[in-house]
């Protein structure tokens, strides 16, 4: 069964397209969209996002949990919001097939911490984020992600192997309120502090010594399945970084389109109530429809906020849980190591005991074997946390495959549905008569047709854009040539123009003007001819000079012989020298400097306009003028002579005998070309 239906090619089409090119590229299973009813029912879902049927409590052990109804609690600072937690189950270590507990969002925190803390390796699902934004934390859509994500998050922890027999768990999902305030208070309480402060401040003391006796860095793990594993998760984080941006760009276009779509829809209401009969009832049924689809584009921004945004939303943070995890690996493998090394170190040292036949070597076996017993039981711990990762990282892909399709299968549900409502409302298209934004979708075997026409898409738009900058440059350059004849007295004064035309260098040195070709040269004679005065005038003048040093007149030599120094001081004078020498130095180190400056923005001039923008006139031959086309006749009598040819203003530099150089669009600068930031194709 095939279905027909419009969208918008610029973006319902291309996004759509966009989102299944990421799909394959996030390695998950492509929803066959042939057989989706547009309006069919969904079936229950379970809280990880894949469908399932409702089982019976006797058919086998079973956990589900739900968050429902969010109240607000408190007021000013102290406001919080709880949930009621719901467990159905029928394992033997829950008290009763079912359980209803009050629960607040530090008890979810208190049992990740728990969980993360007790079980190294495994990926502990993550938890919403706190809004930062104090306006929107009690905002009915903020509590209703957050629930969603809440119901997600326990859920997930319900349906894990290992996590579901977590005592924790039990205690989260079955202990009253006094009971989970005790237990989230000793977790958190102050008494604990002074634990993390020292460990902090031993691995501070670590770092610090390390640094100081110059030790080597501890190695680092470089197995290829742990450097796979890194670089699938990093390649990870930033695709669903990038995919969640584009989902959120989308729900807010929707958004303002929809507001949009009823602003106008009021207007033209109120316009067709200063009209007559026919034509305001037109205008208040055109504004009735734009209501209309106000409506129908803001329940579509919903749902794609929760059920496409949030999902890509939550497993962004889901990869960042498992990079937490990978950093814990890393830490055990550095414990692994520094333990292993110290087991020899001690070993050593007591053999060298053992020889001496020192007294020592009671209290030294005793260090070693607690030495060793640590550090077995930290090589079994980091084994411990491989396995698992192993384990853990196929479970997370299987899960990810079935989350991620059902998530872009209810995105392409929505997408269809939209334009479905879109083609109601518009009258069927004649035969003869097809609209351009008329598409066909059959299915996902199409797809490699979307990836060419995504392609041709790119390609045609990029041409477009270009074709319209070029227009409005030469609208500038026609615009520039009209406002420079106005202030040209003669076309004979070209020659001075071009002179003048090149652009200005900024300088380098901040006291100095623009540079110029013309104030460039001046600059080098200048300085060419302050060096050469300055060496002049301490090399030949100083020397012959008696310079007086003090109050008294006391000349230079004599002021040498009087400190009994070499009389060959006495020759040059510290001062001059000083002078000349510094005065040298620092002009010859501008100059190099400005003649550095302009080597580098001459190389960014355009190569082939010399930085003006503009190229001669190929037609007028840069004069601005053109020999009239039209077709001189000779007169009958032989004795008059021919008319003489007429010229014309030319039509294609419009007088100026310059035209926009096409390399660099009239900028001046290096090639530019639909890559160039300067100009954004898309904007």
């Amino acid at each position: 069964m095939k279905f027909w239906f419009k969208v918008k090619k610029s973006d319902n089409l291309s996004l759509f397209k966009g989102y299944l090119l990421l799909h394959r590229k996030l390695n998950t299973k492509l929803v066959n969209i042939t057989n989706l009813p547009l309006e069919s029912t969904e079936q229950p879902r379970n809280i990880s996002g894949s469908m399932q049927s409702p089982r019976s409590p006797s058919s086998h052990p079973y956990l589900s949990v739900s968050v429902t109804d969010p109240v607000k609690l408190g007021n000013g600072v102290q406001a919080y919001i709880s949930y009621r937690v719901i467990t159905k189950t029928n394992l033997p270590e829950y008290q009763g097939p079912e359980k209803i507990v009050i629960r607040r969002y530090s008890d979810f925190v208190w049992l990740r911490d728990r969980l993360f803390e007790k079980y190294k390796g495994i990926f502990i699902p993550p938890l919403p984020e706190k809004s930062a934004v104090e306006k929107f934390r009690f905002s009915a859509e903020f509590i209703e992600m957050r629930r969603a994500a809440l119901d997600i998050f326990v859920n997930r922890i319900a349906l894990h192997p290992e996590l579901q027999q977590s005592e924790d768990l039990r205690t989260f999902l079955q202990a009253d309120e006094e009971t989970m305030d005790r237990f989230r208070f000793q977790e958190t309480s102050i008494f604990k502090k002074p634990a993390d402060l020292m460990q902090m401040f031993r691995d501070v003391q670590s770092k610090v010594s390390d640094a100081v006796l110059g030790k080597e860095k501890p190695v680092e793990e470089t197995t290829a399945d742990y450097e796979k594993l890194k670089h699938y998760i990093f390649e990870l984080e930033n695709h669903l970084t990038e995919a969640q941006k584009h989902a959120y760009r989308l729900v807010k276009r929707h958004r303002e389109l929809g507001q949009s779509l009823l602003d106008f829809g009021k207007a033209v209401k109120l316009l067709g109530a200063c009209e007559g009969e026919p034509t305001g009832k037109a205008f208040s049924d055109l504004g009735t429809k734009s209501e209309l689809l106000s409506i129908k584009l803001q329940k579509e921004a919903q749902q794609v906020l929760m059920n496409f945004e949030e999902p890509l939303k939550d497993y962004v943070r889901y990869v960042q849980s498992i990079k937490a995890t990978i950093a814990e690996r890393g830490t055990a493998f550095k414990q692994h190591c520094e333990l292993s090394e110290t087991t020899k170190l001690k070993e050593i040292n007591l053999d060298k005991l053992m020889l001496t036949r020192s007294d020592k070597v009671g209290e030294a076996e005793i260090e070693y074997r607690e030495i060793k017993a640590e550090s077995e039981e930290a090589t079994r711990r980091f084994e411990r946390i491989v396995k698992r990762m192993e384990d853990e990282i196929v479970r997370f892909q299987e899960q990810k495959t079935e989350e991620m399709g059902v998530a872009f299968h209810q995105f392409a549900k929505g997408q269809a549905r939209l334009a479905n409502n879109g083609s109601n409302n518009r009258p069927p298209p004649s035969g003869d008569t097809v609209p351009n934004n008329f598409c066909i979708i059959e299915g996902s075997e199409t797809v490699q047709d979307f990836v060419q026409m995504q392609l041709q898409e790119i390609q045609d738009n990029i041409r477009s854009r270009r074709n319209k900058i070029f227009l409005l440059m030469e609208e500038v350059r026609r615009l520039r040539v009209q406002q420079r004849i106005k202030s040209v007295k003669a076309i004979n004064e070209d020659s001075e123009l071009e002179a003048t035309e090149m652009p200005e260098i900024t300088s380098s040195i901040p006291f100095l003007p623009n540079v110029t070709p013309k104030t460039l040269k001046q600059l080098y004679s200048t300085s060419v001819a302050l060096i050469s005065g300055i060496i002049f005038f301490g090399g030949l003048i100083a020397p012959n000079l008696e310079l007086k040093v003090g109050l008294g007149g006391t000349s230079y030599e004599d002021f040498i012989r009087s400190l009994h120094l070499p009389l060959q001081l006495s020759q040059v004078d510290p001062i001059v020298a000083s002078f000349s020498g510094g005065a040298v130095g620092v002009i010859s180190t501008l100059m190099l400097i400005e003649v550095n400056n302009v080597k580098q923005q001459e190389k960014k001039r355009c190569k082939y306009c010399l930085g003006t923008g503009y190229l001669p006139c190929a037609r007028c031959s840069a004069s601005g003028v053109c020999l009239s086309i039209d077709p001189i006749t000779r007169p009958r009598a032989t004795n008059q002579l021919m008319q003489v040819a007429t010229t014309k203003r030319c039509l294609n530099c419009s007088g100026a005998g310059k035209v926009m150089c096409p390399t660099c669009l009239c900028t001046g600068m290096v090639t530019a070309s639909e890559h160039d930031p300067r100009f954004d194709p898309f904007d």
